[in-house]
């Protein structure tokens, strides 16, 4: 029923916006308009429910500065009931972090290790739930200002926990020495969070700069990962060759595309 799937749809767009009077009666406007704009297009029988729907929604056109608005709003912040249960939430898990360091001291007899594994894993665990939220808010509002930022943060945090698993797990015998490259491949992995940011969130093209810094910074983390594995750095070194290459590659590419679309 087209009714349902309009609820839903307004229910996804106003996630993230506290709930207040004004934020209610915009949001029964808009499906006021939705239901009155069905209506009328009901009266094509050539028109599929699926048809209507989008015809619907393409009909409100852009109108999240109306929720940018709706969003921005301090007290309305402080009222949203969302906002104290997720003030709540992070209470629980802090203090469920708290006991599962004081049972597992208590089990491994080893505080201090407990703590630098514990804590800063319940801290990520943390940070990725509130930042996903931001994703979502900014996914559903259309801004995507931070959402590469926060898409590189997770894979630092992602860099940052196999460093520890190499460096220190019992029975991977690679120690700091050599862990110490995945940290290399940061600049590859804010690459692509760029990429994804341009792609799947903004539905624009990706920047031909970023595709040749991408491909750049993995052959460079590649050759610093084989060299660092089998303890020889000369040989190696011909891996650093596929990052002009596949540069070129993705200039050739753009150069042919572009003077495809000129010819048009």
């Amino acid at each position: 029923m087209l009714f349902n799937r309009f609820r839903e749809y307004l229910d996804k767009q106003f996630k993230s916006v506290p709930d207040s009077k004004e934020a209610n009666d915009f949001r029964e406007e808009l499906l006021s308009n939705l239901m009155s704009r069905a209506m009328e297009l009901k009266e094509d029988k050539s028109l599929t429910e699926d048809q209507i729907y989008q015809k619907c929604i393409d009909s409100l056109g852009d109108y999240s500065e109306a929720l940018r608005k709706l969003s921005g709003n301090p007290i309305d912040t402080l009222r949203d009931k969302r906002l104290w249960r997720d003030v709540m939430f992070a209470l629980t898990f802090a203090l469920i972090s708290v006991i599962v360091y004081i049972a597992v001291s208590f089990v491994t007899k080893k505080w201090g290790l407990t703590a630098i594994i514990v804590f800063p894993s319940m801290a990520g665990i943390m940070y990725i739930f509130f930042t996903a939220k931001i994703l979502a808010s900014n996914t559903a509002l259309k801004r995507h200002a931070l959402t590469g930022l926060i898409l590189s943060s997770y894979a630092v945090l992602i860099t940052l926990a196999a460093f520890f698993v190499l460096a220190f797990a019992g029975s991977v015998k690679i120690g700091p020495r050599k862990a110490w490259v995945v940290f290399t491949y940061i600049p590859f992995w804010v690459s692509a969070a760029s990429a994804i940011t341009f792609a799947v969130f903004r539905k624009k093209k990706v920047p031909l700069i970023i595709i040749v810094l991408g491909a750049c910074s993995f052959f460079v983390a590649a050759f610093l990962t084989a060299s660092v594995a089998i303890g020889r750095w000369h040989p190696t070194w011909l891996i650093v060759l596929g990052a002009p290459i596949s540069a070129l590659i993705a200039g050739i590419f753009a150069v042919n595309k572009r003077m495809k679309a000129s010819g048009k």
